[in-house]
């Protein structure tokens, strides 16, 4: 897996708690290599190399939930939140839908 020096490029969605289908959309303005994200930490897609003037879509399914253990809420979900990370320039958008699917709460 590649290292990245600089901040990832970060999207929030505010949406309520639900399921949605998300769609995210680059452009590279230089040759690149990057990884997506999104709630933080799951990985979508790792090391993607992507040349100057390339776009690159993907389509993918989010849960949005608050957690919590022993009553108590340790982490407030506030949306869907995508990160890219990469060393190139890029410029993003997202969409998302909500999809019919069971939305978990514990």
């Amino acid at each position: 897996m590649n290292t990245y020096s600089l901040e990832p490029l970060e999207i929030n969605l505010a949406v309520p708690n639900g399921t949605y289908e998300v769609t995210i959309n680059l452009k590279a303005h230089s040759d690149t290599v990057f990884t997506l994200y999104s709630q933080h930490s799951n990985i979508i897609d790792r090391d993607v190399e992507i040349k100057k003037n390339s776009e690159y879509t993907k389509t993918f399914t989010v849960n949005v939930c608050n957690r919590s253990i022993n009553d108590e809420e340790y982490e407030n979900v506030s949306g869907i939140n995508i990160q890219i990370a990469t060393d190139g320039d890029l410029t993003a958008t997202a969409a998302a839908s909500p999809v019919d699917s069971s939305t978990v709460n514990t």
